[in-house]
């Protein structure tokens, strides 16, 4: 038995309409908008670490995220010129899956830059493999956090 469907209507970052589509439940969220045709720029092949995929939930918010997904809202709050991470609501559409109805605002489109979108190939999975948390991404920086991490030193024997 196929899982049920799940609707995902979608605004452009004008809050134009760019339709409502149905996917099927579990589809990760980037490759649904991306196959439905919708405009959504992606750099870093969807593995969670430039947030160029990212969408304003209107309704439908999931209510997990993953350690990637955090890791990359701490990075752009800390630089600061990255995208609009730092707001609730937003998220990293490559660390997400359509579990649900949801409405949704793409923030970043390849035909409204000059990054073009990564060619790679897409995967169902998301990459890093995700440890799951619950509830909704920090956004809140760590007291004393640093990007990128400071870099080790190795000791010469």
């Amino acid at each position: 038995m196929k899982d049920p469907k799940v609707k995902i209507k979608v605004l452009g970052t004008h809050n134009e309409d760019l339709g409502s589509f149905e996917v099927e439940r579990g589809t990760r969220l980037f490759n649904a908008l991306l196959n439905s045709g919708i405009d959504i720029l992606n750099k870093c092949a969807t593995k969670g670490s430039c947030g160029r995929c990212a969408v304003k939930f209107l309704s439908g918010e999931p209510e997990t995220y993953t350690d990637a997904e955090q890791k990359l809202i701490y990075k752009w709050m800390f630089k600061g010129d990255g995208p609009v991470l730092d707001e609730p609501g937003v998220r990293a559409s490559c660390q997400l899956y359509a579990m649900n109805d949801m409405e949704v605002k793409v923030l970043y489109r390849e035909s409204e830059h000059d990054i073009k979108r990564s060619d790679k190939p897409l995967t169902e999975e998301i990459v890093p493999d995700p440890t799951w948390k619950k509830g909704y991404p920090s956004r809140t920086l760590p007291a004393g956090y640093i990007y990128p991490p400071p870099k080790t030193e190795q000791k010469k024997d």
